[in-house]
């Protein structure tokens, strides 16, 4: 990532480091978690050492993407629209379920609006035997991030 600008975000919760930087940026290590925006931005997180055993994922939106269409069909409020799609995106990922499959069975599951407070809040999620705990990052007012782990 020589040369190019970049954000470094320490994450709560001893999630570890992400930075979000330009998508050209060339070679990325394969093994870390990544994802991209659509609109030229990419997200790489680099877990804590805690989380190496454990199946990782992470989501990134960019507030320039209109959400008014989306947040009127799924009964949301378009403030928490991202917020609530990349967390569902990051589970989706980590249970191995196509997020339109996802969408189907459960819909956009509302983990963030007025009443529930989402900094510095450890999510967990239930599926069988497994379970999955995930954090949401609003950062800068702009970037709307989720990082989570199967435990």
């Amino acid at each position: 990532m020589e040369g190019q600008a970049y954000n470094k975000i320490l994450l709560p919760f001893n999630f570890g480091l992400a930075i979000i930087t330009q998508n050209n940026v060339g070679k990325i290590p394969l093994n870390f978690p990544r994802s991209y925006d659509g609109f030229g931005k990419l997200l790489i997180w680099y877990p804590s050492n805690w989380a190496k055993d454990f199946k990782k994922a992470c989501d990134l939106e960019n507030n320039v993407r209109s959400v008014d269409y989306l947040s009127k069909h799924f009964k949301q409020k378009a403030t928490f629209f991202h917020a609530n799609w990349v967390c569902n995106e990051v589970l989706a990922k980590l249970f191995d379920i196509p997020l339109m499959v996802w969408i189907k069975k459960y819909g956009i599951i509302e983990f963030i609006s007025d009443e529930i407070e989402c900094e510095n809040k450890l999510f967990k999620f239930e599926m069988g035997d497994h379970l999955a705990e995930f954090i949401y990052v609003n950062y800068l007012q702009k970037f709307h991030l989720a990082f989570g782990v199967l435990l």
